[in-house]
């Protein structure tokens, strides 16, 4: 794909969500990886929240703290949770997997990772992050070029997602 935003679109389009389902994101997360399920959701009936997490508090939540902001946010009817590995305004960097099991222990069925803001500035051990999809736009830390994004996506997961692109 051609970038983080691009990935998130094709997970919006493709990803088996239906009327009464709940995307799940915070104040933190980029509109790139934002926006789209707005946009894509809204015909299916897909319901788009968004929860605070305090920014000006950050200093002072440890990692327990922010586990909880995540998980006290989940409903029963969200069945995705999208999170920034590192988010861009604060320079959090979530604990993708301690988040990704518990959402997982409320009935989340897809954990979704933006990792723009740190593929290319940490070792990255995706699968071992517990996330169905990690979006990546190389262009930032790992310098590559414009237009070059990257996607990957669970080995669970790619049965159930709707295909985008086809061709023969």
């Amino acid at each position: 794909n051609r970038n983080t935003t691009d990935g998130f679109n094709v997970l919006a389009q493709g990803l088996p969500l239906e009327r009464g389902d709940e995307v799940l994101f915070s104040s933190l997360n980029h509109d790139g990886a934002s926006v789209c399920w707005e946009h894509h959701g809204a015909p299916r009936g897909v319901r788009v929240r968004r929860f605070e997490i305090p920014a000006r508090s950050i200093p002072e939540l440890d990692e327990t703290e922010v586990i909880r902001l995540h998980v006290d946010a989940i409903h029963d009817a969200t069945r995705v949770l999208v999170l920034p590995h590192i988010d861009n305004m604060i320079g959090l960097r979530t604990p993708v997997r301690a988040i990704a099991d518990a959402a997982r222990a409320r009935g989340v069925d897809f954990v979704l990772v933006d990792g723009a803001q740190s593929a290319g500035m940490l070792e990255l051990d995706v699968p071992a992050l517990g996330a169905d999809a990690y979006c990546m736009s190389p262009h930032k830390w790992v310098q590559g070029p414009k237009g070059v994004g990257l996607l990957y996506v669970s080995q669970s997961l790619r049965g159930q997602l709707r295909a985008q692109t086809v061709t023969w």
